[in-house]
């Protein structure tokens, strides 16, 4: 909801964080049920399905006029080597 602010926030965090404290000893039970390989790929899928916004924000934003020149895409190799 749009007017609720930043005491909004702030309750949406602590409700979320009892969540999972109530959460949590029903999961401690459910993890034989994903092996490293259901894990694997759930976690490959969401890194593809971002790829789109990455790219288009290595390029300098998808309603940049200049998209994809040479400054945007130098920043971005910078900031690709830095994390490798």
């Amino acid at each position: 909801m749009p007017g609720l602010g930043l005491t909004g926030i702030y309750g949406a965090v602590i409700v979320g964080g009892l969540f999972g404290l109530m959460v949590a000893p029903v999961m401690q039970h459910a993890l034989r049920f994903f092996p490293s390989i259901v894990t694997g790929t759930i976690i490959t899928m969401i890194g593809i399905s971002l790829m789109r916004v990455g790219i288009a924000w290595a390029g300098g934003g998808a309603a940049a006029a200049d998209f994809g020149a040479g400054g945007y895409l130098t920043i971005a190799a910078l900031v690709l080597c830095l994390i490798c």
